[in-house]
């Protein structure tokens, strides 16, 4: 915020993934958890982060990137890359899906972390909400 560059929070959500692990088995469910992980890694940046928040949620930070449209297009390559992928086992093949709920600031000072990711976590709820395979961004 000091140098007027901007940051943004996303928390991505596996879909139905409890459905996951209950219909193919947890193998299946770490082998689906491991691709979204594979997708965030090719798709971001060095001075991007992310991590695994614990279960089937993600929390992605991205810094200089000004405009709401562009954060768009970077989250919506994640979401789409991640939603085509097959997995087979024991001979039955399914995809998995994201939801995403993206918060962030510009120029500006933010209120602090925390309130970024209560922001995005409740876009994600949002996503949810909407049909799920989606992002939203905060207010």
């Amino acid at each position: 915020a000091r140098h007027g560059f901007s940051i943004w929070v996303a928390m991505a959500d596996l879909d139905h993934f409890k459905s996951v692990n209950d219909t193919h088995g947890h193998d299946a469910g770490d082998t689906v958890l491991k691709s979204f992980a594979d997708v965030l890694k090719s798709n971001t940046r060095e001075s991007d982060m992310c991590c695994r928040l614990g279960g089937e949620e993600f929390l992605l930070v991205l810094t200089h990137i000004e405009e709401k449209e562009n954060v768009s297009i970077a989250i919506e390559r994640i979401r789409k890359q991640f939603r085509v992928q097959k997995f087979t086992v024991a001979g039955r093949t399914f995809t998995a899906t994201a939801s995403v709920g993206i918060a962030g600031f510009c120029g500006s000072k933010p209120s602090d972390l925390n309130a970024l990711i209560a922001n995005a976590d409740a876009a994600l709820y949002a996503a949810k909400h909407k049909g799920r395979d989606r992002i939203e961004f905060a207010n």
